[in-house]
């Protein structure tokens, strides 16, 4: 090769752009989760729920947006968070006449850069359970060995669930039933309701043969019902 192009090729290589392979680096992933744990409806008061936010690696401000949907697919209830921990509780108000069933909790994020620019995203969804509270009855009788004809006092004590446990069931509706014919009946003319104190006494008279009885509490729009435990009559 002549010394003009060994010149030339040199030249050339010097010249040439250097290509040079730079890995991308990939985005902050926006996103983050939401979970609430089941719950009852009584009265109205505030579930808790966590969340956690992947915000931004640039962001100076932001807020998220929570909506509830009930069973329905509507709107029940919301929440809103704004200037606060990426991490942490929050809570939304709940009812008695929230419908029971499951409830999905969506959440809409706006976050800000330090330039004012605009980032929005949504959390995948999550979903939680409520359910009317539960209620307990127990029945007493003023004698479990009556004779033929005693009338026989039913002492029947009915209570519903809340948030810190078992208290008096107030007006609710009750009634005896006895075992008959492989199941239990109510025993008719003995539907009454209860006290404020969630008491209720109930008379029967003893036919003069070997019977169970129990009390029911019966559901109604805000609670489940319940049966208490048998009680056995005999002479």
């Amino acid at each position: 090769m002549s010394p003009r192009r060994v010149l030339v090729s040199a030249l050339t290589l010097l010249l040439a752009p250097a290509f040079v392979t730079v890995a991308a680096v990939p985005a902050h992933a926006a996103g983050g989760s939401t979970k609430a744990g089941n719950g009852v409806t009584y009265q109205c008061y505030q579930h808790s729920y966590e969340y956690s936010v992947d915000l931004p690696e640039d962001t100076e401000s932001w807020s998220m947006d929570v909506s509830v949907e009930g069973p329905d697919g509507l709107e029940a209830t919301s929440d809103f968070l704004y200037e606060v921990p990426a991490s942490g509780r929050s809570s939304f108000q709940v009812c008695s006449f929230y419908m029971p069933g499951t409830y999905t909790i969506r959440a809409s994020v706006e976050a800000y850069d330090s330039s004012w620019e605009e980032t929005t995203f949504e959390l995948a969804p999550s979903t939680f359970t409520l359910r009317k509270p539960r209620t307990k009855t127990t029945i007493k009788a003023s004698t479990t060995r009556p004779r033929k004809g005693q009338v026989v006092r039913f002492t029947v004590v009915s209570k519903d669930e809340r948030p810190r446990g078992y208290f008096a069931h107030a007006y609710a509706d009750v009634v005896l039933q006895t075992f008959k014919a492989g199941r239990w009946v109510n025993v008719k003319g003995t539907k009454t309701y209860t006290g404020s104190t969630g008491r209720a006494v109930i008379k029967t008279r003893f036919a003069g043969s070997k019977v169970r009885m129990r009390a029911r509490t019966l559901a109604d729009d805000d609670t489940t019902g319940s049966q208490s435990a048998a009680v056995t009559l005999r002479r």
